[in-house]
């Protein structure tokens, strides 16, 4: 997501009026988690509607035990077991949804395995203590007036799942980049879904605040549960298309989209990020030699740079240069050879062969990468520009 909002939770009483004209979507489809939900939904202001989807009779009959019990009028439908939730969200919820200006729609989780209890618990809890609140209904009222004061403001999802099982990065993959660019063209959607941009408004998980016309495109759409495959779910779904969507659907109408959390989740999220960093760097470094995020962003660099050249040369063959060929070996490339200025040490052990510089016979599609310290880099740049060689890359730069 391109921007992060943190929200205080205080209330907003000069807002409370909008609230007429917002909605609360879920669906719940676990019988033995309900009461948990139950609990975020005491957050949701009386004023607000409610509208509740399940496709197990059980579970619609303790929803409307619920309401009668809180005194709140909810409305239950009945949906097919098709689709998990995104069914709820386009078929099911479809036309109510384009009755309000602000819709949130949210949906259970539930462990596949026991080793994953905690994450998914923490997931379960970004879901829906960034997008409801975690006790009182102040944190809905701000966020209704985030919407209100701010015009321009489209979308709000949770961050991405955090957790041992989870990747703290929002990720493509071929299929569903695909899937979601076919499912772009399908709405009309005019915007650049690019997975080499670094910042983009992708999120995951499927739950949302939305101003209604910021997703409009994918609601007027008159979907039907055929439109989405059963159980089990195939990599291609459509599913995994339409969770990545929400984000360039406001991008396309206009708007931003945000990443949202409040003051509480923001400590958690901030402190596994630092727990990553403490953790993953070490191994980072111990084989491609670089200690920072500077030296990360250089690395991606260096395979745009590998991928366009048909031989690679690694000039230097001390610590960063065998970083550079682990990396490049990794990554399903294999160096020519490694270049040095002069032979002064044993290179036998060397996993490819070593080269002076003068031994270098360079033709068109040779590219070369500079893999030395920084206070080497001038030098070698000279030797190579002698030669009349400006094709380079330089990992120090």
């Amino acid at each position: 997501m391109q921007q992060i909002m943190i929200l205080s939770g205080q209330p907003n009483l000069n807002h409370d009026t909008c609230t007429e004209r917002a909605a609360v979507f879920i669906h719940l489809h676990y019988r033995d988690t309900l009461d948990k939900y139950f609990a975020y939904m005491t957050c949701i202001p009386e004023s607000v509607p409610i509208y509740i989807s399940s496709s197990d009779k059980w579970v619609e009959d303790e929803v409307s035990k619920y309401a009668a019990k809180k005194e709140r009028k909810i409305t239950v439908f009945h949906k097919e077991n098709r689709g998990r939730d995104i069914t709820a969200l386009l078929v099911t919820f479809r036309e109510t949804m384009l009755q309000y200006e602000y819709v949130c729609f949210l949906h259970d989780k539930k462990e596949k395995r026991e080793n994953d209890k905690k994450d998914i618990s923490l997931w379960i809890d970004n879901l829906w203590g960034n997008l409801l609140g975690r006790e009182g209904k102040g944190y809905f009222s701000d966020v209704l007036a985030t919407f209100e004061k701010d015009r321009g403001l489209g979308l709000l999802v949770p961050p991405e799942p955090i957790g041992d099982v989870f990747t703290p990065y929002n990720s493509w993959n071929e299929i569903n980049f695909s899937q979601t660019q076919k499912l772009a063209e399908e709405l009309g959607i005019c915007v650049d879904i690019n997975p080499d941009i670094e910042e983009q408004p992708i999120s995951l998980g499927t739950c949302f605040w939305a101003r209604t016309c910021a997703i409009k495109k994918i609601l007027v759409k008159e979907w039907i549960y055929e439109d989405f495959d059963d159980e089990p779910l195939p990599e291609n779904a459509k599913s995994y298309a339409v969770e990545r969507i929400f984000g360039y659907l406001a991008e396309d109408a206009g708007y931003r989209a945000y990443t949202v959390m409040d003051r509480a989740y923001a400590a958690i999220y901030i402190s596994f990020l630092m727990k990553c960093r403490r953790e993953a760097f070490p191994v980072i470094e111990s084989r491609y030699k670089v200690c920072n995020l500077y030296g990360i962003k250089r690395l991606k660099k260096l395979l745009e740079y590998v991928s366009i050249h048909k031989v690679i040369y690694i000039y230097g063959a001390g610590k960063i240069g065998m970083g550079v060929y682990w990396y490049l070996t990794d990554m399903g490339y294999l160096p020519q050879s490694f270049l040095v200025s002069r032979k002064d040490r044993d290179y036998s052990q060397m996993p490819i062969q070593v080269l002076c510089i003068e031994q270098l016979i360079y033709e068109d599609g040779i590219g070369i990468v500079i893999a030395v310290g920084q206070q080497l880099v001038p030098a070698i740049v000279n030797v190579l520009e002698e030669r009349g060689i400006k094709d380079y890359f330089c990992m120090k730069q």
